[in-house]
């Protein structure tokens, strides 16, 4: 996909999935430190290298992060590698089959929730919303059972009138940390509070799920390309 973009933008093509996007959000210790230069509100986080991958290290995490915390590798998606950590045994077995992945891993404070709000945001501004609900008895939103069964929850949407503008003003803000194409915002809601957990730079939009109240989603998609063509030849 990168090499995709990268080739479309040398040649002057637009591009809704931006190659510098891409480095971004693929790499999540990246993508995080992107969102805590901006201060966009994001989990407690700490980084590590394979060094940390002790059990006097865990027992600092639960100290810092509490029981349990997410552990997370960096170049994960469709919520595979990522999983809860709540004993030394299990962080030292995962940290290390996390870390054949990467060189570095990411140790979070869990954020409960029962829903994800994911909110689309096109050229710095909102272009969808919706609910993803969290299946009963899971803690994620896509959880694969050992025969490779995939179980995941029901996605309502919402028109961005019934968003509460200060969801939509973070992602947003989270948008805008990473560039000016097309993302899907994750989002935890606690309280009146809410903390972003990711930014995809290829979103999912699927019909009658994401664009279930966003009836011009695909027309806004297309208009932005268009426009963006446009600036291109200006130029």
């Amino acid at each position: 996909a990168y090499v995709a973009a990268r080739t479309a933008e040398m040649h002057g093509l637009p591009v809704i999935d931006d190659p510098d996007s891409i480095i971004i959000c693929c790499d999540k210790v990246n993508m995080y430190r992107q969102l805590q230069k901006n201060n966009v509100p994001i989990p407690e986080s700490h980084y590590m290298s394979k060094a940390d991958i002790t059990l006097e290290h865990c027992e600092l995490l639960f100290e810092q992060l509490g029981k349990p915390f997410v552990l997370k590798a960096p170049n994960s998606s469709f919520s595979l590698f990522v999983e809860k950590i709540s004993s030394p045994e299990e962080f030292l077995k995962l940290g290390k089959r996390f870390m054949r992945r990467s060189d570095r891993l990411i140790a979070q404070r869990f954020v409960k929730s029962e829903f994800d709000w994911r909110v689309g945001v096109l050229g710095g501004k909102p272009l969808y919303v919706c609910k993803y609900v969290i299946p009963k008895r899971r803690w994620k939103i896509l959880t694969y059972t050992e025969g490779g069964r995939v179980i995941e929850g029901d996605v309502k949407g919402y028109s961005l009138d019934e968003a509460d503008p200060r969801l939509l003003e973070t992602a947003v803000a989270a948008a805008n940390a990473v560039g000016n194409g097309l993302y899907g915002i994750d989002i935890k809601q606690v309280g009146d509070e809410y903390i972003v957990i990711e930014v995809n730079d290829n979103p999912t939009i699927a019909a009658g799920e994401e664009d279930e109240k966003a009836p011009k989603i695909y027309e806004q998609i297309l208009q932005f390309l268009v426009d963006a063509r446009g600036e291109a030849h200006v130029a």
